[in-house]
């Protein structure tokens, strides 16, 4: 059947507009890519390749005397430096959480997906309640926070290469969770050199930073830093597990005072381990992009809010942030960023507020 001229001028005038419009599609599409990997790039920096195995802890020098910080600034690009050039055995040293909750199992899954994705070499540990488990394997009725922590327990040990260790509480203090499972506990993991305890909530930005504190040097056996409650650095050993469960096992870290047992270390960079309530501390010349080059972990953690995994009240939220205008742009993102990674990670939306709350 043969064409008349209109048909042919219309199939071709047709056919030009479809092909500019998939070129104009294509290349909005490419640029949109490049934009969004530009962002990824300033948010999570690349990471260096993995430092080969050797002797643990050789010549590291990143924590200082106190009153010898010169800041984070001048410091950085010495401190990256130095790292590089540090050869760990990493068999020896481990990422540790310790879950009493059910609300928590996400920010700690949500911990080792990213040290996963960064390609971190630190051994993973996740310790939880055995009763957990006891419940699974019964009768009982799992409640859907029981489901819910057991899928997502079995999701790390598969997905992010975390060893699960069910423990039993070391003393009945009843409904009081801290007590029945004491971070004083954990000098029970003698197969590690050192451990690192990162408290929950919150997320890794750069794992380079928070490998560096695995490597801090330092004697005690419980380390903490200056600038920030929301990291402990463990030296297991069985001489001071059994002190710990010669004196109180329900103690806290605090509580226990022997020689040598605690010490506060200064770390060159004040970011490697942060919370968002410091950015209250800020003024207008905070810089938003240098503290995202510079943090490790960021714990959400301020006094108004509950938790970042609640969907708290906008009222509540606006009395909670920083008053300069960059540093309050950087904690509504730091929420933002945990609540987009609970629903990637855990496929959680935020949790209802409890009444009593």
């Amino acid at each position: 059947m043969l064409l008349t001229s209109g048909q042919i001028s219309m199939t071709i005038t047709s056919s030009i507009v479809f092909i500019f419009t998939t070129l104009l599609f294509l290349s909005g599409y490419a640029l949109q890519q490049q934009t969004v990997r530009s962002l990824q790039a300033a948010i999570r920096p690349p990471l260096p390749p993995p430092l080969a195995t050797s002797t643990p802890f050789s010549d590291v020098r990143i924590a200082k005397p106190f009153g010898t910080h010169s800041g984070p600034d001048e410091n950085l690009g010495r401190q990256h430096a130095s790292y590089s050039r540090v050869t760990t055995d990493w068999t020896r040293l481990a990422y540790v959480q310790l879950l009493r909750r059910h609300v928590d199992v996400c920010s700690a899954v949500m911990l080792f997906a990213e040290l996963e994705r960064q390609n971190s070499n630190a051994h993973r540990i996740l310790l939880y309640p055995k009763s957990w488990e006891q419940v699974s394997t019964s009768h009982q009725q799992m409640s859907t926070y029981i489901q819910t922590s057991l899928r997502l327990l079995k999701k790390a040990e598969q997905r992010f290469q975390v060893e699960l260790l069910p423990i039993e509480p070391m003393a009945d203090t009843g409904e009081d969770l801290e007590a029945s499972y004491p971070i004083a506990g954990l000098l029970s993991l003698t197969r590690f050199q050192r451990i690192l305890l990162l408290q929950p909530s919150g997320f890794i930005i750069n794992a380079v930073e928070t490998d560096k504190l695995l490597t801090v040097p330092t004697n005690s056996t419980i380390t903490s830093f200056e600038h920030s409650s929301s990291a402990l650095i463990l030296k297991p050993s069985k001489k001071s597990f059994r002190e710990v469960l010669a004196s109180n096992p329900a103690s806290s870290v605090a509580e226990h005072s022997g020689t040598g047992f605690k010490s506060v270390c200064l770390i060159e960079n004040p970011y490697a381990v942060t919370q968002s309530s410091d950015l209250g501390l800020q003024g207008e010349a905070f810089n938003s992009t240098l503290y995202y080059k510079q943090a490790g972990y960021i714990r959400l953690s301020d006094p108004a809010i509950l938790g970042p995994e609640y969907d708290t009240p906008r009222n509540i939220l606006r009395q909670s942030q920083p008053d300069a205008l960059q540093a309050q742009r950087t904690w509504v993102d730091m929420y933002e960023i945990f609540r987009i990674r609970r629903m990637d990670v855990c496929g959680l939306d935020l949790e209802p507020m409890p009444k009593i709350f």
